[in-house]
């Protein structure tokens, strides 16, 4: 049950690189973006004609998302001469529109992608694979995960995702009453595993009728939804 709860978001977490944009001419607003004549520009090393990457991804408003953009094309353009565009989508939009972006003629480069998304992108030809690519630029990627890791991006034994290792890094919280841990002389601090949890959970269930000890985090998941996906 760990290992698979582990690989679901894993998957769900994956940044890919899709065959839509790829194969794609420069973007005209790109080239008006950098400096130079005909095409060229005095950032990178002038061997690449200039390119807008395009990033698709789903979340709420960022304010500071052109200042973004802004930074991450300092970078981009000394390396690689392409600047970067970031376009967000609302989530309640992102089924849809995600759909018709892809089967449609509108440049994708980069999506957020996973789950059931992810395995009919591969089946339709809308990812390529990056065993390629991986080899011959993203060697220190390779290194950053586990081979066990990677084999959670394959289908049919080619990679065409990369994990976000940000999820590596998460935890699992439990939010505890003060005043009630104070009330009963319970100490927080000895919580090492769930089964720590036990006598903390009984006490406020035997004294306090009125409370429920447990509770979810949210009103769509589950009391147990954090805790599998962090295991």
């Amino acid at each position: 049950m760990r290992n698979r709860a582990g690989m679901m978001l894993l998957i769900m977490t994956l940044l890919t690189l899709l065959l839509a944009g790829c194969g794609k001419e420069s973007n005209t607003n790109t080239k008006d973006a950098v400096a130079g004549e005909e095409g060229t520009t005095e950032t990178g090393d002038g061997k690449l004609p200039p390119y807008e990457v395009k990033l698709v991804f789903y979340g709420p408003a960022q304010k500071d998302l052109e200042l973004v953009e802004q930074e991450m094309s300092k970078i981009t353009l000394e390396k690689i001469n392409a600047t970067v565009k970031l376009e967000r989508i609302e989530p309640a939009a992102w089924d849809q529109q995600t759909i018709l972006m892809l089967t449609g003629n509108e440049q994708v480069d980069l999506i957020v992608t996973g789950g059931t998304d992810f395995s009919r992108q591969v089946a339709q030809g809308q990812l390529l694979p990056l065993d390629d690519l991986l080899q011959k630029h993203g060697q220190d990627i390779t290194k950053a995960f586990q081979p066990e890791i990677l084999e959670a991006t394959k289908v049919d034994g080619k990679i065409y995702a990369i994990p976000s290792i940000r999820d590596f890094a998460s935890n699992t919280t439990v939010m505890m009453r003060k005043d009630l841990l104070d009330k009963y002389h319970l100490d927080a601090s000895k919580v090492k595993t769930l089964e720590d949890l036990d006598p903390i959970l009984e006490t406020i269930y035997k004294n306090e009728p009125n409370i429920t000890p447990l509770g979810k985090p949210g009103a769509s998941a589950s009391i147990v939804d954090r805790i599998l996906e962090n295991s």
